[in-house]
């Protein structure tokens, strides 16, 4: 499981699409009474390049810390977690808009998809950390997410400590990198060396 900012491979008119769709129905959750923060999932048939709306997830996503968090990496002094918030205050500026900036950011998650619990076998901490060329960790330092990361060449580990059971559909491990995990042709070849750590975890 993962996302990745921005999606490289959409073309312009999907793009396009995609945020005139995402207006509305904004719009039109504003009118009903909705506020604050809500995702919308987009389906795209690879054949065609059709768009199709295949959820609205209307609350405070799962992506909200981390976007939250590559946001203030870059400097945001508002980020859009802000005007989330704003929206329920009384004395809200209704002036703010919130204005997207570029960042190039990716996080993967790993859970246990099997139909049994499972135990962690980690004796990693969680961290800042470095792949070598021959795919070995190596800590780096102390670090709580992304925005913690200095270079396209770290990555922030996180997973349960050695012992924990997993439960079906919980999460193993998740990894965030300031990089692309995928293009239109396949994975970023990182993406195959830290998924293998994640399976000796479990």
């Amino acid at each position: 499981y993962g996302r990745q900012w921005p999606a490289i491979f959409l073309q312009r008119r999907q793009a396009d699409l995609i945020n005139e769709i995402t207006k509305k129905i904004g719009f039109v959750m504003k009118k009903s009474g909705y506020r604050g923060w809500f995702g919308l999932d987009f389906l795209l048939d690879s054949k065609t390049g059709e768009v199709f709306l295949s959820e609205n997830n209307a609350r405070l996503t799962a992506s909200a810390s981390f976007h939250t968090q590559n946001e203030l990496k870059q400097g945001v002094k508002k980020p859009l977690i802000y005007y989330h918030i704003n929206s329920f205050l009384n004395e809200s500026d209704k002036k703010a808009y919130w204005q997207p900036v570029l960042f190039i950011s990716s996080q993967l998650t790993f859970r246990n998809d099997t139909e049994k619990p499972m135990r962690t076998r980690n004796t990693i901490p969680f961290g800042i950390y470095e792949l070598t060329p021959l795919a070995d960790l190596v800590y780096k330092r102390e670090g709580m997410g992304v925005r913690d990361i200095n270079d396209k060449n770290e990555f922030f580990f996180n997973t349960f400590s050695n012992g924990e059971i997993i439960s079906p559909g919980e999460e193993i491990a998740s990894f965030e990198k300031c990089d692309y995990a995928i293009f239109e042709k396949g994975f970023s070849p990182w993406v195959n060396q830290i998924s293998k750590i994640a399976l000796s975890l479990s």
